[in-house]
């Protein structure tokens, strides 16, 4: 009996997701390191010695960018207490024949001093990690078939803040966890609060 169910389940993921048996984990995937998110009435650590302070209101609006393109602009707002918050918003065609307009991208999270750099040169410890998540929506326009369709689902932001206060991210949205879109961008945070209404844009992305 348990090998016969076992067969079914085995049957069940081919037909529906021929990938979901080949998929290998990746830790850096973001929501692999959701236990990195600290929830509401928790406390973020702050960063260790070597790296960047944060003792005001810092933030940025930059372009984030995939595969030479411009795709829409991301506000990044990081608050003394290692609190992080967002939003990306624009219309741009990730592809010749379609376009995208964000109707609504906001996210909140939180720094991560004990997530350490490393490249092919060495860790660094310097640098100060941050993972934030949120919702989007996005209407797709395909316009040789003429179609239109929401696309919905999460959102998160990854990076790093250099002791310049340079950062490098990530954004990448998925609706299913098997697949997603990634967007570079970067920037330098500046001690300049920017007006930003997240509640705005957490609603939208649920209609």
């Amino acid at each position: 009996m348990l090998t016969l169910l076992v067969i079914v389940v085995v049957c069940g993921l081919l037909w529906f997701e021929p990938s979901a048996l080949f998929q290998k984990y990746d830790p850096e995937l973001p929501w692999n390191q959701e236990s990195r998110l600290v929830g509401p009435k928790g406390q973020v650590a702050k960063p260790i010695e070597q790296q960047p302070k944060l003792e005001e209101f810092m933030s940025l609006k930059t372009e984030t960018q995939h595969k030479g393109r411009e795709c829409g602009k991301v506000i990044f707002l990081v608050k003394p207490n290692g609190r992080i918050e967002g939003g990306w918003s624009g219309e741009f065609n990730p592809r010749e024949d379609i376009n995208y307009m964000v109707m609504g991208a906001g996210f909140k999270g939180n720094i991560d001093p004990s997530k350490i750099y490393s490249d092919d040169s060495g860790e660094d410890r310097s640098k100060l990690f941050f993972i934030a998540k949120g919702k989007f929506l996005i209407v797709e326009t395909d316009e040789k078939k003429k179609n239109v369709r929401k696309a919905l689902g999460d959102i998160y932001v990854t990076g790093w803040i250099d002791s310049q206060y340079k950062v490098t991210g990530e954004l990448l949205i998925t609706s299913n966890k098997r697949t997603f879109e990634k967007y570079l961008w970067q920037g330098k945070l500046s001690p300049k609060k920017m007006h930003f209404d997240f509640r705005n844009l957490v609603s939208l992305s649920k209609k």
